[in-house]
């Protein structure tokens, strides 16, 4: 069904079903509520997110570099997510235990994010 479009009023969040690979090889779906932002704050956002990266210069051991993009992670989730239907509530404990145990989510949650602001796809 259309939706009549009424600029200056835009959505507080918006949801979206994300596919997110599976350690051996399955694929689960969260479906996920994202805060909604204009391109123009989207980009601000990756700004961000390209600079926090920083962060990952001159650490010396695996055991630090995944420490260090299990939390940018968790907060890049954080900064976009406000919600998820899975069966644990949506706080910062459980988006880093989602990055730690799920490597993929991540990526599939802000590609999913991004493809949505950025080129208006309905889907994942």
């Amino acid at each position: 069904m259309s939706q009549k479009i009424v600029l200056g009023q835009p959505p507080r969040a918006f949801t979206r079903e994300v596919s997110v690979p599976l350690p051996g090889g399955d694929t689960g779906v969260i479906r996920a509520e994202f805060t909604y932002r204009t391109r123009t704050e989207l980009v601000a956002l990756m700004a961000e997110v390209e600079s926090s990266m920083e962060k990952l210069e001159g650490l010396e051991t695996v055991s630090e570099v995944v420490a260090v993009s299990t939390a940018l992670n968790a907060g890049h989730l954080m900064s976009i997510l406000c919600g998820w239907d899975l069966d644990v509530p949506f706080n910062e404990e459980t988006v880093t235990q989602l990055c730690d145990e799920i490597p993929g989510a991540a990526a599939a949650l802000m590609d999913t994010y991004r493809a949505v602001l950025v080129e208006g796809r309905e889907g994942n």
